[in-house]
């Protein structure tokens, strides 16, 4: 739950008095810190009955119907907070993430544009907006955000992460793979970093060390199935199938209709010349809904039937 903003400014007309409106924040903020978040918004309604030009009233409000997941009504919340105050940078950049969650990309950035505009040094700012650049597909300027990010803040670790994630769209692997590295010193928990890594390496073949990748991303979660096929591959790559089949198994224990799984252990068997299980898997593998599965199995499983 985000924290609500409770500094008060209290320079505005108001039929309450200063010690009144003061008891109706407080209590509107305890009913948020006890999950009573109707009860908050009911009582910075009230606030703004008596005081309709308090922006961090309606701020506030905003904050708490996204927790609602009343996107819209937010929306129009942080949008009020923004008339009336026009210098607002955190109703900005607030309005600009939830136009993220709508997908319009453009009118997020816009909204960062103005919140950057207000403070250069929101580190935020530049992160919420190369992301949006990022979802447009605009690489290079998403680039350019999370290295004005780092500059800013040096060890941000998601900022890393995110421009390893940019760098790697536009073929830039070395970038991309220095920057996860730098991720992990700072968080040694990124599985995410750990699992983009190892895809690069197994991409610049590097199999050993996408393995040990790999190897780390599971240390950290060990019911991620799409880790074991991903190491699997690298292990395959390697020639080492029952270090493959391993993996692929450890998927089917953890998610019994993973298709993919059967598959791929199906071809693994087969690089160790072992049809009769390859066969049993591929059969599994197409009653799950597989592709290609049905076409192995007429080409490899009939004639050794």
């Amino acid at each position: 739950m985000k924290k609500l903003f409770i500094i008060l400014l209290f320079a505005h007309f108001s039929s309450l008095s200063q010690n009144e409106e003061d008891i109706l924040y407080d209590s509107a903020i305890r009913k948020y810190d006890l999950n009573d978040l109707k009860g908050a918004i009911s009582d910075f309604e009230k606030v703004l009955d008596n005081n309709p030009n308090n922006w961090d009233a309606y701020y506030n409000i905003a904050l708490i119907k996204k927790d609602l997941n009343d996107i819209q009504g937010a929306l129009t919340d942080f949008s009020i907070a923004i008339n009336k105050n026009p210098d607002y940078k955190e109703a900005y950049l607030n309005r600009g993430i939830l136009k993220d969650i709508l997908k319009d990309y453009e009118g997020a950035i816009k909204d960062y544009n103005k919140t950057l505009e207000i403070d250069s040094n929101l580190t935020k700012g530049y992160i919420n907006r190369g992301i949006s650049f990022y979802k447009l597909k605009e690489y290079k300027s998403a680039i350019l955000d999370y290295t004005t990010a780092i500059k800013l803040r040096p060890k941000y670790a998601k900022a890393y992460y995110n421009r390893g994630n940019a760098y790697s769209l536009i073929g830039k692997n070395k970038e991309a793979i220095s920057d996860y590295t730098y991720a992990i010193r700072l968080n040694p928990n990124d599985i995410n970093s750990y699992i983009n890594r190892g895809i690069l390496k197994d991409k610049i073949l590097s199999l050993k060390e996408a393995v040990f990748d790999f190897s780390k991303a599971i240390e950290i979660d060990n019911n991620y199935p799409r880790i074991y096929m991903l190491r699997a591959i690298s292990k395959i790559d390697l020639k080492d199938f029952e270090g493959a089949i391993s993996d692929y198994s450890k998927v089917i224990e953890i998610r019994s209709d993973y298709r993919d799984a059967y598959a791929e252990r199906g071809i693994a068997y087969e690089f160790l010349e072992n049809f009769k299980a390859a066969c049993y898997n591929w059969n599994i593998a197409a009653k799950l809904g597989h592709k290609n599965a049905q076409e192995w199995i007429e080409l490899q499983c009939r004639k050794d039937d």
